[in-house]
């Protein structure tokens, strides 16, 4: 999910891989030459059924994939549906190399514009659905992105866990688990069960870089993983340069919910959190997949 969009203003030509308005002559060409390079990239995919997705570049398509539950439209470059989280990565690596700006996309129920953009939409919410594993005696499961919070809860109650996903905005049944992380989702009982933040462990992304790096972030990463210590070193130099501007401005409420959550990262600080053991999925929580893609 992305910022914010201006609906006026269009982003520069060359961040769109040359992508420019929708719907004449330049946008077909060149539209066509990346739905025919994902084509090639998902020929081999790693889905079930082999063909690693769907790239669905018609106006029709593109049409269907401009709005959300928001009163925005926003038509987008095309859309990719990736069978596996596997392909997503692998189309998340081959954007950035192009620098076309990408779009993850669940349940489509945000009610500001985040799942509408002029973008190559990822949508994972028809085949990145699965339920990993589900541990009873820590309370912790491990889903894919595209998974709705309904669907995670039917799961855990035909299973007789005792367990649910304490998240509880009005869509839950549309919901899906990356967008819930995408806007840190909290719903009418967060106050009890807390928001979003509060109950993912750790996250596993594909970042936008050159090398179309994957990590999972989550507490002590950075002693595993040198991605995550990289990305806490640099996390902690930015809020520590800032820190008595986030405890001045940041609002103090219990369910602000969107936006960087550098109050967060700032309490790790607090407590000596080091680049090796800060626990960047709380960031991720409300940054509505400007920093990376779940």
């Amino acid at each position: 999910m992305p910022r914010l969009p201006v609906l006026n203003n269009p982003p520069p030509r060359e961040d769109l891989g040359g992508i420019s308005g929708s719907g004449g002559p330049i946008w077909d060409a060149e539209g066509e030459r990346l739905a025919a390079g994902l084509r090639e990239l998902l020929a081999t995919g790693s889905g079930p059924d082999r063909t690693g997705g769907e790239v669905r570049f018609g106006r029709h398509d593109r049409m269907l994939y401009s709005t959300d539950a928001s009163l925005y439209q926003i038509e987008p470059i095309g859309v990719v549906v990736p069978a596996s989280v596997d392909d997503a990565a692998r189309v998340v690596r081959w954007c950035a190399d192009r620098r076309v700006a990408m779009l993850p996309r669940g349940g489509g129920t945000s009610l500001a514009g985040q799942c509408t953009n002029h973008a190559v939409v990822i949508d994972m919410s028809a085949s990145c659905r699965a339920v990993r594993f589900v541990d009873v005696k820590t309370r912790t499961c491990d889903v894919e992105p595209g998974l709705s919070i309904d669907g995670l809860n039917d799961h855990l109650l035909r299973n007789e866990t005792g367990l649910f996903f304490a998240p509880d905005p009005a869509t839950t049944r549309q919901c899906a688990i990356g967008g819930a992380i995408g806007n840190n989702a909290a719903g009418a009982r967060s106050i009890l069960y807390g928001r979003t933040s509060e109950n993912i462990e750790s996250i596993e992304v594909a970042l936008a870089s050159r090398a179309g790096e994957r990590v999972r972030l989550g507490p002590s990463a950075g002693r595993h993983d040198e991605i995550a210590r990289r990305l806490g070193e640099g996390v902690l130099q930015i809020v520590r340069a800032n820190a008595a501007l986030i405890r001045e401005r940041f609002p103090k409420t219990i369910r602000r919910n969107a936006g960087y959550g550098l109050d967060m990262i700032l309490d790790q600080v607090d407590r000596g959190a080091t680049p090796e053991t800060v626990d960047l999925s709380k960031l991720l929580c409300g940054s509505e997949g400007t920093l990376a893609v779940t």
